[in-house]
């Protein structure tokens, strides 16, 4: 069992990572699951219904709701554990008016255990790549 505040960390992570290699074709040998009943595990359904709930928010320019999954993405990282003082919503305005946000969350690591994590992501996005 994965601990909730883990599991929005790779949540958070596979988000960012899957919109990096959206167009990217999977490298030879990686396995995926097919379906999303192929999700057994509470923390796999969780991070299933986050996703399922985010890319349901019209963000596109024009449509006004970054600020509504910004706040939502917020509310998430805060029931996954971290401190409310980590999470920031932070509302901006774009030339034209339009109103959208930004949304940052402090993880706290050690040192050491930050660049391992960046070197293991580097790894994982360079065999999606096929390099």
């Amino acid at each position: 069992m994965i601990p909730t505040r883990t599991a929005s960390v790779a949540v958070a992570v596979a988000l960012a990572a899957a919109a990096a290699t959206a167009a990217t074709p999977a490298a030879p040998g990686l396995a995926a699951q097919d379906a999303s009943a192929d999700y057994t595990e509470p923390y796999q359904r969780q991070a299933f219904e986050i996703y399922r709930t985010a890319i349901g928010f019209r963000t596109a320019a024009g449509h006004g709701q970054v600020p509504a999954l910004a706040r939502y993405l917020a509310d998430e990282f805060r029931a996954g554990g971290f401190p409310a003082e980590d999470v920031h919503v932070l509302p901006q305005t774009v030339p034209g008016g339009e109103e959208t946000a930004s949304l940052v969350v402090n993880e706290r690591v050690p040192v050491r255990a930050f660049f391992g994590a960046l070197e293991h992501w580097y790894t994982i996005l360079n065999e999606l790549a096929g390099r």
